[in-house]
């Protein structure tokens, strides 16, 4: 499946040609929803994890994070902490196939940006670990699982926003020693300028898959500590997202000649491509 935002609703949609999107958002509230954002899935599908104004009164004027089975939306809950609910986190979330686990990004820990974990048993979620605590960066967004749910990739920088210098990191779901996947550095020699890396996500065969601004903005993929191969043709390739049978999910974005309601030019429209394994460069 894939995951968007459009205005104030998000979507779901399997990840096939001429498959039709589900409002998630008026599933879980019905129509004259407030705002929803920032959905993601677990890599299964099975789960889902977004922020909400939605689900409690609590969260009226806040974003709380929630999580919710795929096939029943409605259903969702919300990520607590002290019997609190978890409100206007950093960035997108994640969470493992079995639904038990949440990552989320928060300046509330050492860096100017972390990621913390928390598990669910029952109805009760753990207190937050800060998992890049020993992060020598002070950046640290975007988490991504692996498929058992032990390990975490994540965007690790000096600057905000995967700015110059950006790198793929990887850190235990407990936490610990942060180890960088994928530098500016690593880059091949045939590239002339070694932008920041930035939104990793694993592939089925253990590689990573990840975005770097590398002659401009590429998806790439990397096995272990061989050399990056870029997976696709050059374009304006953005936001990969390796899929459990080894597809890849990836956005084109291109800026076309369209104006929005005030007149301003420059509108960004962004196109999903599922790529297939024989179709990798």
């Amino acid at each position: 499946h894939v995951v968007y935002t459009l205005g104030a609703s998000v979507f779901r949609m399997d990840a096939a040609s001429g498959a039709a999107p589900v409002n998630v958002t008026e599933a879980v509230a019905g129509v004259g929803h407030k705002s929803e954002r920032r959905l993601n899935t677990s890599r299964n599908g099975q789960f889902l994890i977004f922020e909400t104004q939605n689900v409690d009164v609590a969260c009226d004027g806040d974003e709380c994070l929630a999580v919710a089975p795929a096939s029943a939306p409605a259903q969702a809950t919300l990520v607590k902490q002290a019997d609190a609910p978890l409100k206007n986190i950093g960035g997108r979330a994640a969470i493992t196939d079995d639904g038990n686990t949440v990552a989320w990004v928060a300046n509330t820990g050492n860096h100017s940006l972390d990621v913390f974990a928390a598990t669910r048993t029952g109805t009760n979620w753990s207190a937050a670990v800060n998992v890049t605590s020993a992060s020598t960066f002070d950046w640290n967004d975007v988490p991504a699982f692996s498929a058992d749910g032990t390990r975490l990739l994540f965007d690790c920088g000096p600057e905000a926003y995967a700015g110059a210098g950006n790198s793929i990191c990887e850190v235990s779901t407990g936490g610990g020693a942060v180890k960088v996947l994928v530098a500016p550095s690593d880059a091949p020699t045939s590239v002339s300028s070694k932008g920041p890396c930035h939104h990793g996500s694993y592939a089925a065969d253990g590689s990573i898959v990840f975005e770097a601004d590398w002659d401009g903005e590429r998806v790439w993929r990397r096995v272990g500590t061989a050399a990056p191969t870029q997976v696709a043709e050059p374009g304006n390739d953005n936001s990969p997202c390796a899929l459990p049978d080894g597809r890849i999910a990836l956005a084109e974005v291109n800026v076309t000649g369209l104006r929005d309601e005030s007149g301003r030019g420059g509108i960004r429209k962004a196109v999903v491509d599922i790529m297939q394994p024989g179709e990798y460069l």
